[in-house]
């Protein structure tokens, strides 16, 4: 197994509240990546917090009691560090691969992609109404829990994660939407394949959907939308999966982008486990 990051300042940010990191414990090869909510004080604080909360429990990150284990050591030590608990509004994407199957939980927005053995794509992604996205953190306070699943059952009911897509080749397949098991706290992505079917699982924060190219002529200076599958098929366009394959295919990646004159306003970060046993 290989695993490696990568997270990046957006253009319009003045402090990187994303954050991504990756490593093996025990018999578990992982990746994490956190979003922090830029309307929160010191969200970057607490990505990291969050993450590596989740690092020292990722021997159970297949357990229902996860998040709760994750969320509560990271408030202790936000409390010891004198921070606000509003740091810990962040997203939490996590993947790991043992010798069995491969898992995957998001929890908030984000994207998940599955690049099967088969050589197909399938991606997932979720987009929550607002942009406010659920935080493991409203596990810690019942009252903006509350608020929050109360305003999000008026606008859906049963939520769904949409759209997905099934990538062969150059064709993409809309999926239909993927029921989300409804969880007591809330409601998030949990993924487990068998390791034999995967060559890697990456997953990334909502700044791949951020991007967007500049046209400047002489009369005007217009801006067009990239989509956010063409960014996410540029960044998991790696030509070799050992050691550092990720940052050297972001920034690859990062370059191209630059060059066609476009940018990234959010903050960007990728987490990716590989398979290295997949072509064996």
């Amino acid at each position: 197994m290989n695993s490696d990051s990568f997270f990046c300042i957006g253009k319009t940010h003045l402090v990187n509240q994303d954050y991504a990191m990756h490593g093996t414990v025990g018999d578990e090869t992982f990746g994490i990546v956190c979003d922090g909510c830029s309307s929160s004080k010191h969200t970057d604080f607490g990505a990291r917090l969050l993450a590596r909360a989740a690092q020292s429990f990722i021997h159970r990150l297949r357990e229902d009691i996860f998040p709760e284990l994750v969320i509560n050591k990271a408030a202790t030590q936000a409390k010891a560090l004198d921070l606000p608990q509003e740091c810990l509004d962040s997203t939490l994407l996590v993947t790991a691969c043992n010798d069995k199957t491969f898992f995957a939980r998001m929890i908030g927005d984000g994207c998940v992609i599955v690049k099967e053995k088969s050589g197909r794509f399938i991606v997932y992604t979720a987009d929550y109404p607002g942009n406010a996205p659920y935080y493991l953190n409203y596990l810690t306070s019942k009252s903006r829990n509350e608020a929050f699943l109360e305003g999000w059952n008026e606008y859906v009911g049963n939520y769904k994660y949409s759209p997905g897509f099934i990538v062969n080749s150059d064709n993409v397949t809309p999926m239909d939407s993927i029921s989300i098991p409804c969880h007591p706290q809330g409601e998030w992505l949990d993924l487990e394949i068998e390791k034999d079917y995967v060559e890697f699982i990456a997953i990334m924060s909502d700044g791949a959907d951020s991007f967007e190219r500049k046209t400047v002529t002489e009369s005007s200076i217009t801006t067009q939308k990239i989509e956010c599958l063409n960014v996410i098929k540029e960044l998991i366009a790696f030509k070799g999966t050992k050691g550092q394959f990720v940052k050297r295919r972001a920034a690859n990646a990062l370059k191209k982008f630059s060059k066609e004159n476009c940018v990234h306003n959010d903050d960007v970060s990728i987490a990716v486990v590989y398979n290295d046993e997949s072509n064996s």
